[in-house]
């Protein structure tokens, strides 16, 4: 069976029906050909010789019969010249018409060499009967004229005719018997012919149908474990070069183009997975970092309170100026150190707010990726779905397959979005917290200035006791600056440990979105 490997179903099928076809109209020109054959032997037999050379024998006998009949009318004597001239020309036309048709029956007869042929009692042949006719009615039509034949000769030449006759009958039903004979030996040979015929078409049929079920199980199989989530590569389904080997074929080649998507979306799910690790473990030091800022401006706007009470009892205290200014001088050193030390913060938050918006944008890039996968894969799963209608009934199980595959890229596709989404509104809020940051960078710098130039005039304050008076005013005015810019500082940080805070929300929601399409996708063995 192994050359029916490469042979297609439709021809495979075809051959079933017109293999018993041809065989069947050669069996019907072969009875044709034997039926022609056996008219013909029949019409050889029964018309040509039998009935031919009996109608001459029984004419022959009636002539015979006749001639005696005037034979005997010419002996009585009571007959007229002019009877007895006819009864002569009766007896010699009878005698010789009756000669003439033996003559043509034997003629006949030994055409179809049936001269050797024996009389089936008395065993003598045809060419002895014909010659003892012969022999016995030329003896008796010789002198039978004179009316001095001998009636003996007579009798014995119409015995021959008889015998003859009987041989004839005799070769007749022979004939017909052989004719049967020949019918039941050419209607067994048949009806072998026709049992080998269905033997051979029942062993073929039986072999291409079982290659055709073992095929479609195979399929099916392959397909239930595709459904169950078992893509591993295995060995060549179907080696038939049909239409099964070919739909099988097309199945691998899309188990292994689902498990290379499958391992590109789980690869990107854990990186997906892992940036979102990174971006919550940045929002959580970006928030700590604001808390930080915040307390930090509130202790600056405590100094400055401070600082603007001193100012205001420098009036009443000029003598307690020296000891107050170097108070307020190293309070001032101090709230420059603490400015600093919150403007290398702020640096610090801004680098890593900018690190921020970089990974967003990476994984934003990601998404697009994982959508592009998305969308190759509902792609993959339409034209699975086109060529398992193209199938039919054969490719119902993979037509499910297929659709199974269609979702879950529809979901994975939603996913993304989802993500998308996330990532553009996370993307929005660090590129407003970097803003902010630059703001409040700015506010730190003016802080920063404001604080040296404290410490500036305090200094001046010790060489200068007299004048603090005068510019005690001044002083307490640029000191409720400072608080203003100090308090929009603390708001600043609060607004920015929000946004870090709802950063850092958006990440676990990100993470956990990839854990799901991680765990969905396991789902699948590949």
């Amino acid at each position: 069976m192994w050359l029916l490997n490469n042979v297609s179903i439709k021809k495979k099928l075809s051959g079933l029906l017109l293999i018993p076809l041809v065989l069947l109209i050669i069996i019907c020109l072969y009875l044709i050909q034997r039926n022609n054959t056996n008219l013909d032997d029949m019409k050889t037999s029964m018309y040509d010789v039998t009935d031919q050379s009996t109608s001459l024998i029984l004419n022959a006998d009636r002539d015979m019969y006749q001639a005696l009949v005037a034979y005997q009318s010419i002996g009585t004597g009571h007959l007229t010249d002019e009877e007895l001239k006819q009864q002569q020309q009766d007896l010699s036309d009878n005698i010789a018409q009756a000669a003439e048709r033996v003559g043509k029956a034997g003629q006949i007869l030994s055409d179809n060499s049936l001269l050797t042929r024996e009389h089936p009692e008395t065993h003598t042949t045809v060419q002895q009967n014909l010659d003892r006719f012969s022999d016995n009615f030329t003896a008796w039509s010789g002198s039978a004229a004179d009316q001095k034949s001998d009636i003996a000769k007579f009798d014995a030449a119409r015995e021959s005719l008889n015998e003859l006759g009987e041989y004839l009958d005799s070769y007749a039903i022979s004939q017909a018997e052989l004719i049967q004979k020949a019918n039941r030996t050419s209607s067994l040979f048949i009806y072998i012919l026709i049992a080998l015929l269905a033997l051979a078409i029942g062993v073929v049929g039986f072999g291409v149908i079982r290659r055709i079920t073992r095929s479609v199980d195979t399929i099916l199989n392959r397909t239930k474990r595709f459904a169950e989530g078992e893509l591993q590569a295995g060995a060549q389904m179907v080696h038939d070069k049909d239409e099964l080997g070919s739909i099988a074929s097309s199945i691998e080649t899309m188990a292994d183009g689902l498990r290379q998507l499958i391992s590109q979306v789980m690869s990107s799910a854990e990186r997906v997975t892992s940036a979102a690790a990174e971006i919550s473990a940045t929002t959580d030091e970006v928030a700590r970092g604001n808390m930080y800022q915040a307390e930090s401006a509130q202790t600056a706007a405590e100094v400055v309170t401070q600082l603007s009470q001193g100012v205001q009892q420098a009036q009443q205290r000029a003598q307690e100026a020296t000891v107050l200014t170097e108070s307020t001088n190293g309070d001032a050193i101090n709230c420059s150190k603490t400015v600093s030390e919150s403007l290398a913060s702020m640096n610090n938050l801004s680098q890593r707010m900018h690190a921020l918006e970089q990974d967003s944008t990476q994984i934003g890039s990601i998404i697009e990726v994982i959508n592009d996968i998305a969308e190759q894969t509902n792609l993959l799963a339409l034209n699975a779905a086109i060529e398992a209608a193209r199938a039919g009934d054969q490719g119902r199980g993979f037509a499910v397959v297929a659709d199974e595959v269609r979702k879950l890229a529809e979901r994975s596709g939603d996913a993304t979005k989802q993500i998308s989404s996330i990532i553009t509104g996370m993307q929005h809020s660090t590129q407003e917290s970097v803003k902010a940051m630059s703001t409040t960078e700015i506010l730190y710098r003016q802080a920063g200035g404001a604080l040296e130039s404290i410490v500036h005039r305090v200094g001046e304050v010790t060489q200068q006791t007299k004048e603090i008076a005068a510019s005690s005013v001044t002083q307490a005015a640029q000191s409720e600056e400072v608080m203003k810019q100090i308090e929009a500082i603390a708001s600043i940080s609060q607004e920015a440990a929000a946004s870090a805070q709802e950063t850092a929300s958006s990440s676990q929601t990100l993470g956990s979105l990839a854990n799901q399409l991680t765990a969905v996708v396991r789902k699948f063995r590949i």
